[in-house]
């Protein structure tokens, strides 16, 4: 995304999809698979450095599709199976803090993915359903923390923390973003209101869309215990920017 400007857009959903499937295509994921079970890995120095490296860049490519994935709405390309690979490389002698915490945020990210596809999904919830799938994934996040708290005791924390409270600040909103939607639409055709779909005029198009997607009435129609805790995760994520 930093290399974009004005006069040229790089996309990096569709670029690091490129790369993972230049993985899968190439066999190079077989090569992830096996490489932890064959002992010339480890016996020979270049090829245990090959491995390593591979391992870390399938992981950075992960993140990165995984992450805007979440950004803009769209599918991964590869499927969970193929994205818990990416912990193999905890098992690689040469793994640092860093590998860490780049898997730590992979799994991290993985649980906001599958939250958003859901919320994305038609018909996939109602108002009276909220709670339970809300607490579904509040349930997850905990089980995360517990698997990778010990890295939030290490030195170095970097961008782990802030993921972790600005994923958890996402994932309330973007629940009661939902539910707001559907009582929304269904005012929104009683009243004929769509026709602005089909506009030529871009100001009537934005002015729509902010009367639609209205960020402070989401914040009303939350509960005052959900209103605090989205606070208090977005204030947790901004010191640990202003830290990092």
């Amino acid at each position: 995304s930093s290399f974009s400007s004005d006069i040229m857009s790089l996309d990096a959903w569709y670029l690091s999809g490129i790369g993972l499937q230049q993985y899968i295509t190439k066999n190079i994921q077989e090569s992830l698979q096996t490489a932890l079970g064959q002992r010339n890995y480890f016996e020979d120095e270049p090829s245990e450095i090959g491995a390593f490296t591979s391992l870390r860049i399938w992981n950075h490519l992960c993140l990165v599709h995984l992450t805007h994935c979440v950004f803009s709405g769209r599918m991964c390309v590869v499927d969970e199976i193929r994205l818990d690979l990416c912990r193999r490389v905890l098992q690689m002698p040469k793994a640092t803090n860093f590998d860490g915490r780049m898997v730590g945020e992979i799994a991290l990210e993985l649980i906001l993915y599958n939250f958003m596809q859901q919320c994305q999904s038609a018909g996939s919830t109602t108002p009276g359903e909220s709670t339970n799938t809300l607490e579904d994934v509040k349930e997850d996040l905990k089980d995360w923390l517990e698997e990778w708290n010990y890295l939030f005791t290490q030195p170095i924390t970097q961008f782990l923390k802030f993921a972790y409270h600005y994923g958890y600040s996402m994932i309330i909103y973007s629940w009661y973003h939902r539910l707001y939607y559907m009582v929304a639409e269904e005012v929104m055709v009683s009243r004929g209101k769509f026709a602005y779909l089909q506009a030529d005029n871009k100001t009537l198009l934005g002015s729509c869309l902010n009367e639609f997607y209205p960020v402070e009435r989401i914040i009303e129609s939350m509960s005052s215990e959900s209103q605090l805790e989205m606070l208090l995760h977005c204030h947790r994520a901004l010191r640990e920017v202003v830290k990092t």
